[in-house]
């Protein structure tokens, strides 16, 4: 009489370890990885802004002044394509301090989506807005953004 062959419970354990360890492997052994090297340029697109008409003096920061509620006040700056294809200009405002003020103060100006020549210079009038309702802002800041798209 030939006697069935019966496993253990510590060999079932083993048995089944190993068949995890050999699924894992297998698994390991079938992927795989490639890498792709990628280069490119960055380009820059050339915008500059300037407080005088020749454009000698660079922007870098504006003064209001005292705005009262309920009124507005006007600047020119001066925008210039310093790159050698045409642009199309936009401005966007970020990074209001306090967050707040972005509503009750607000700015906006005449060269939204004008097109600028290669070596161009454009006068641009900025625009600052405050109303009625300040909401006790009495001070603000922010950052005014200009972009050139292709």
């Amino acid at each position: 009489m030939i006697k069935p062959n019966i496993l253990s419970k510590s060999g079932i354990i083993v048995l089944a370890s190993t068949g995890l360890i050999l699924v894992a492997v297998t698994a390991g052994l079938l992927s795989v990885t490639q890498e792709v090297d990628f280069q490119g340029t960055i380009t820059t697109i050339n915008v500059e802004v300037f407080l005088d008409q020749q454009c000698t003096q660079p922007c870098t920061t504006m003064s209001w002044g005292g705005v009262y509620a309920g009124e507005s006040s006007s600047k020119t700056i001066y925008v210039k394509n310093t790159g050698n294809i045409p642009l199309t200009l936009s401005m966007s405002i970020t990074d209001w301090v306090p967050a707040s003020a972005d509503g009750p103060v607000s700015m906006t100006w005449n060269r939204e989506n004008y097109s600028l020549d290669p070596q161009e210079a454009v006068s641009a009038t900025l625009t600052l807005t405050v109303s009625e309702d300040t909401g006790g802002i009495t001070n603000f800041s922010y950052k005014m953004l200009l972009t050139g798209v292709e």
